[in-house]
């Protein structure tokens, strides 16, 4: 059987077969390759420069894993407990050298805070001093040792991204107007991506839950306003709720979170790099018959945070305190595993709207 045969046998389409663009055949299919277990009470789960996951609890307590893949964790640090919310930061973020950690507080409204601390200052058996600097927080990431992305809430009025300089402790707000809960975000060098978490309302040309628009940072740079989230976008994907978002070594966005209400829940979603590359370019949002969706937990699983291992090159999605390991095929390596089993389709998609 060849493999155009294979990939209609193991795809379910809304649309004709002879439709589908060629990138369609350059979806990676990832491949399940282990499991370990996630320190009990831990949020904001970055990776470190070693390949080990970090993560903080709502005492302020470091937590790492002993050694790559471990199911063994360990206290590296602390922050003073009081900076946070009592139910716990809403990230953490581990700059690419792995010298500088960003941790959102959490909290909601004039007293939001992201806390930067020096990975050198860091010690089981003391708290580290962190410096903090007022800013609304749900989802960050740094674009480089200097710069820190950061998705929040501007009150209840929407969404906004804010860019933090480690180094002058600067910010200013990038992208503004979402109407909707601030998402996930993430950048790869080239566009800031960043989610629509809960839309407000479905106004004709408004972004929806799950919604995912880019932005080039090259823009973001030269601005001397925000730009709009709903007017300015580049709308590439709707999966979830775009609670996390991840991008591979070979370019692939990775979805999590998950939508309340009966809507999409338990899996999380790839978009394939050359079908993201097509989005941006203005072919609109990748088609849901043209995603993967995993669930490794086999149904167990509400919804899954994601993130990328640069050092085991491995994506990892967590749920249920179980970190899932994904091996990235090489390219032209997917297509024979689409009728393996391993690819998950899910058929729990809203209908969206026509206007």
């Amino acid at each position: 059987m060849t493999n155009l045969s294979l990939l209609r046998a193991a795809m379910p389409c809304a649309v004709s077969l002879c439709a589908l663009s060629s990138t369609a055949l350059a979806a990676p299919s990832y491949t399940l390759v282990g499991q370990y277990t996630v320190a009990s009470g831990i949020a904001g789960v970055d990776v470190l420069p070693d390949g080990r996951l970090v993560g903080v609890r709502a005492d302020g307590a470091l937590v790492a894993q002993t050694a790559a893949n471990s199911s063994s964790w360990a206290q590296i640090g602390a922050i003073d407990s009081s900076l946070l919310n009592s139910f716990g930061p809403s990230f953490l973020a581990v700059t690419p050298d792995g010298s500088r950690l960003a941790i959102g507080d959490g909290n909601f409204g004039a007293g939001a805070s992201v806390l930067l601390i020096e990975v050198n200052t860091l010690d089981p058996m003391s708290i580290s001093a962190a410096s903090s600097v007022a800013l609304a927080n749900y989802a960050g990431r740094w674009s480089d040792n200097d710069t820190l992305f950061v998705s929040g809430a501007d009150g209840f009025s929407g969404g906004i991204v804010s860019e933090l300089r480690a180094s002058t402790l600067s910010t200013r707000t990038v992208v503004d107007s979402l109407d909707g809960a601030s998402g996930g975000v993430i950048t790869d060098g080239t566009w800031l991506f960043t989610g629509n978490g809960f839309a407000f309302d479905s106004a004709p040309g408004n972004s929806q839950t799950g919604e995912v628009r880019a932005f080039l940072l090259s823009d973001l740079a030269n601005a001397a306003a925000p730009f709009s989230y709903e007017a300015s976008g580049v709308a590439v994907a709707d999966a979830l709720s775009a609670a996390s978002l991840a991008i591979d070594s070979r370019g692939n966005l990775l979805i999590g979170g998950a939508e309340f209400g009966g809507g999409e829940s338990g899996f999380f979603a790839v978009i394939g790099a050359d079908l993201l590359s097509d989005a941006l370019a203005g072919a609109g949002i990748v088609p849901d018959a043209l995603e993967l969706r995993f669930d490794p937990s086999g149904g167990s699983a509400f919804s899954y945070s994601v993130l990328f291992n640069s050092i085991t090159g491995e994506a990892i999605a967590i749920s249920g305190g179980v970190a899932y390991r994904f091996a990235i095929p090489t390219p032209g390596a997917g297509l024979p595993l689409l009728a393996s089993g391993l690819f998950v389709v899910s058929r729990r998609r809203r209908e969206r709207s026509a206007a």
